[in-house]
C-alpha cells in the first residue's frame, strides 16, 4: 500500500511554473493569473470529489483523472 498524495496550494503553483516555458520576469508578472489557475484546479477537482481538505492549506489526492 502506498502513501496517498497530499500538497499545498504552493506545491501546485511550483508545478504550474515549472510547465510553463516562461522567463523570471515573465513568471513574477503572471503570479496573479497562475494564483488563480491553481484556485481554479483545486476548487474544480474537490467539487468532482477527486480532491479533498486535509487541514487549512493541505489537500490530498483521493484518486480519479484530472478533469
Amino acid at each position: 500500500m502506498g502513501k496517498t498524495a497530499t500538497f499545498t496550494r504552493e506545491n501546485l503553483r511550483r508545478q504550474i511554473e515549472w510547465v510553463l516555458p516562461l522567463s523570471v520576469p515573465e513568471l513574477a508578472r503572471l503570479q496573479t493569473d497562475i494564483n488563480k489557475m491553481v484556485h481554479e484546479v483545486i476548487t474544480t477537482q474537490r467539487e468532482a470529489g477527486r480532491v479533498r481538505r486535509v487541514k487549512k492549506g493541505l489537500y490530498r489526492w483521493v484518486g480519479g483523472p484530472l478533469e
